[in-house]
């Protein structure tokens, strides 16, 4: 280490003080308890009602509602991913086509990579950013189910849950689509190829797999995809959704690229500490391949072979960022101010929303509880089942 860089080390630790800490970790609870609020009564008064009101007439209608009431939590959700740490995000690549169905292929770099998802579609649908981002869909592990609060929003909004046995996950996934299709909903399904986050403890066995697979392990952070759920989505999709956008993300502090060792769930501390504790995170950078539907082999083995090549071409990507700080292309012009106004705007709705509903438990506590464990029935019900309709 450079006596620079010994001496950058020493003047960032002694900044950490006591006090530091301790607005390190009141900001943590407030995050915490604001996001918690606004997603519990969100749900409690806003999309439960649809669930047990307007979806059993008219689904079509269901997720109207539902998609402007989490597209409003996604873009309130930038208060903390974007707007209070001062974290900025850089999209580069091709021109995006506004409210185009898409099916969005990403490497995995951390457990907040869905919020920089959610940042990239309220970019490209500037002024409708809200009604856009409620139609993220995302194909989920099964675990996520256990978040109690936040799984019943994200199974409000028609995520699919797999439990990685293929031999039921295919019949599910062919009939999630199928309900997305019939009800022709507006849809931006997101896929991990790489099946799981990337850690630097799965990068040798990742790499041990390539090379059993006849393929060459990757230089950068990038685990080797799984091709199986994508050859399926594309066949069932390919008349549904015009495009596949290949999207490349990484993290970095300031220059420097935040490493595997560095992100991980630490990458949510960052998040929700508000930056004033290491790892420092600064910058998202987001890079853009569009390919259209019918550029995209439809074969098996050829749009595995397709896909080996998007990875292979992240690879080069991520190379040239460690050379240059920043991915090839012009940046995409956005209206940063927008998305600033409209963050504030959803953030400011749902506190009101929250407020609202903890003075309504203060003043009819019977009533709100005896609502609050029918709205939860009902919602496991209609919502979680284990192979659902949606």
């Amino acid at each position: 280490m450079s006596k620079e860089a010994v001496q950058k080390a020493s003047e960032v630790k002694g900044k950490v003080t006591l006090l530091t800490y301790l607005r390190a970790y009141g900001y943590f609870a407030c995050c915490l308890t604001w996001i918690t609020a606004i997603t519990f009564f969100g749900l409690l008064l806003l999309v439960f009602p649809c669930v047990l009101m307007v979806r059993p007439f008219s689904r079509r209608w269901y997720y109207t509602f539902v998609n402007i009431i989490m597209g409003t939590f996604y873009m309130a959700c930038f208060m903390v991913s974007e707007v209070g740490p001062g974290i900025k995000v850089h999209v580069t690549g091709d021109e995006l086509v506004p409210g185009e169905n898409v099916l969005l292929l990403s490497n995995h770099k951390s457990n907040v990579d869905y919020m920089y998802i959610w940042s990239l579609f309220a970019r490209r649908d500037i002024p409708n950013c809200n009604a856009s981002v409620g139609t993220f869909r995302a194909i989920a592990k099964r675990e996520l189910r256990n978040l109690w609060i936040w799984s019943m929003g994200f199974k409000s909004m028609g995520f699919c849950f797999l439990s990685r046995e293929w031999s039921t996950d295919e019949a599910h996934i062919v009939k999630w689509l199928g309900a997305i299709k019939k009800d022709n909903l507006p849809c931006q399904i997101v896929l991990y190829p790489e099946g799981t986050r990337y850690t630097d403890a799965k990068k040798p066995n990742s790499d041990e797999y390539a090379r059993r697979m006849g393929y060459r392990p990757y230089e950068n952070e990038l685990l080797f995809p799984r091709t199986k759920g994508l050859v399926l989505l594309y066949r069932e999709a390919r008349e549904y959704i015009p495009c596949v956008l290949d999207m490349t993300v990484v993290y970095t502090k300031n220059d420097e690229i935040l490493k595997g060792s560095l992100l991980g769930t630490k990458a949510l501390w960052a998040v929700l500490m508000g930056n004033i504790i290491a790892p420092g995170l600064t910058d998202v950078h987001i890079h853009i391949h569009r390919h259209p539907i019918d550029q995209i082999p439809d074969e098996s083995e050829k749009l595995t072979r397709w896909c080996m090549d998007v990875w292979d071409d992240k690879d080069k990507l991520l190379s040239h960022l460690k050379q240059t700080g920043s991915f090839p292309g012009s940046p995409i012009p956005v209206d940063e101010a927008h998305i600033r106004r409209t963050t504030i705007i959803s953030a400011g709705l749902l506190t009101v929303v929250a407020v609202y509903g903890s003075w309504m438990f203060l003043i009819y506590t019977k009533f709100m509880f005896g609502y609050t464990v029918m709205c939860m029935v009902a919602g496991q019900m209609m919502l979680v089942k284990d192979d659902p309709e949606f």
